[in-house]
């Protein structure tokens, strides 16, 4: 093997760890359907079945097919393993040699699906304490969280086996979507939506040199509005007092929730922000699948990738948002 390709591979194991251990997750890259590096976070429950032949033949023979069904479609599948564990199979293209894939997931949903294991364990020969110890041990999670995982390892996988030569924007890239992750940990406690939104901006302000930013929410008093509850950088003080119209470029984020980017003046104008404004980013700002806001960032440079970056942390914040409203709702009735 050269070093070249050692190398690469070491780097993926790297990132691979470190994205797995933040997300909670197995996560293991495949050369074809040859293992590229040794999984991640496997779950205990895999060891188990690993180590009965019949039962990883099964196994083995499952994941094979769906990394081939991700291969011939070119589009990430999601699937069920022998044991009920949710999973998805991600394939990355590449220009010139070997398709790879990336697998993932290995989380239950609900305790019922494990329930429904037990019964066919006995037959393949697994140990009922081995396995009751465990599920202690294995994530639980939903189908949102999963696929919103699957999206942002794509966005690195793809990066880093794409092109092994760009490794120094990859390791940057990496570094701000781990930070990112670690920053929607230490989010996540948060008690007010104010809190929130203040983290959001201070994080992508300091990470992205931000020159300003801010935080558009529908206003409960101007239903043909959007009123700031955040803002960050050079123009803080303007955009507190600002209510955005529902229109144009605001409107079609609200309605499409794809990030936009925006240099031309007329539309920036329409929206009523500031003559001098050069350039702006909207990301759209979700409570569970409603588009509530949007966030806003002026004359700040970002390449394709960060913008994918933000877009997928932004994403994240949607159960947070959708908590808040909840309790809002609890607390009206």
């Amino acid at each position: 093997m050269s070093d070249a390709v050692s190398q690469a591979r070491s780097t993926w194991q790297n990132v691979q760890d470190a994205l797995a251990s933040l997300a909670g997750i197995y996560l293991q890259a495949f050369n074809l359907y040859r293992p590229l590096c040794d999984p991640s976070q496997e779950n205990p429950i895999c060891r188990l079945i690993h180590s009965i032949p019949e039962a990883e033949q099964i196994c083995n023979a499952n994941r094979m097919h769906q990394m081939e069904m991700a291969l011939q479609t070119e589009e990430t599948v999601f699937f069920s393993c022998e044991a009920n564990l949710h999973m998805f199979a991600i394939p990355i293209i590449l220009p010139q040699g070997q398709p790879r894939t990336l697998q993932g997931g290995k989380i239950y949903y609900t305790y019922s699906e494990f329930a429904e294991f037990q019964e066919r364990a006995s037959r393949l020969g697994l140990d009922p304490n081995q396995l009751l110890q465990a599920v202690q041990q294995t994530q639980f999670g939903n189908s949102a969280s999963l696929r919103e995982t699957a999206r942002l390892i794509q966005i690195l996988g793809q990066a880093l086996i794409e092109n092994t030569t760009m490794r120094k924007k990859f390791e940057e890239h990496a570094g701000s979507l781990k930070t990112l992750m670690r920053i929607f940990a230490e989010l996540s406690p948060l008690s007010s939506r104010t809190a929130l939104f203040e983290g959001v901006l201070n994080a992508l302000g300091v990470l992205y040199s931000v020159r300003s930013a801010a935080v558009l929410v529908d206003d409960p008093n101007n239903r043909g509005t959007l009123g700031v509850q955040g803002a960050f950088g050079k123009l803080r003080h303007l955009l507190m007092d600002q209510h955005l119209p529902r229109t144009g470029l605001i409107e079609q984020i609200l309605e499409t929730g794809d990030p936009i980017t925006s240099e031309v003046a007329s539309e920036i104008l329409k929206i009523g922000l500031p003559k001098e404004t050069g350039t702006i980013h909207l990301f759209a700002l979700k409570s569970g699948e409603k588009t509530v806001g949007s966030l806003l960032l002026m004359d700040t440079p970002l390449t394709p990738e960060e913008i994918q970056t933000i877009d997928t942390f932004v994403r994240q914040i949607s159960p947070l948002l959708e908590n808040f409203d909840l309790h809002d709702r609890l607390g009206n009735q």
